[in-house]
């Protein structure tokens, strides 16, 4: 669920037009445990909520982003 959330939030930072989203590199030793899951999912939702903060106008919601796939397809969605 958190590379989910993270890789649209890469993808939609509204500071670049990369085609497809920064993988992120995780590794199962950060994490061993709850108490360390949960303190990652709090940075991630503390960018999250800073993107949506970000957000001051109705123009910013209809743009447009595209988004490529490793089998070379692409799909578009607005915001």
């Amino acid at each position: 669920m958190v590379d989910v959330v993270e890789s649209h939030f890469e993808w939609w930072n509204f500071n670049t037009d990369q085609l497809t989203p920064v993988a992120k590199n995780r590794h199962v030793n950060q994490f061993p445990d709850a108490p360390s899951i949960k303190n990652y999912w709090n940075k991630v939702d503390q960018y999250v909520a800073e993107c949506i903060a970000s957000l001051y106008s109705n123009k910013q919601l209809d743009r447009t982003f595209e988004r490529g796939f490793d089998d070379g397809s692409r799909n578009k969605r607005k915001l």
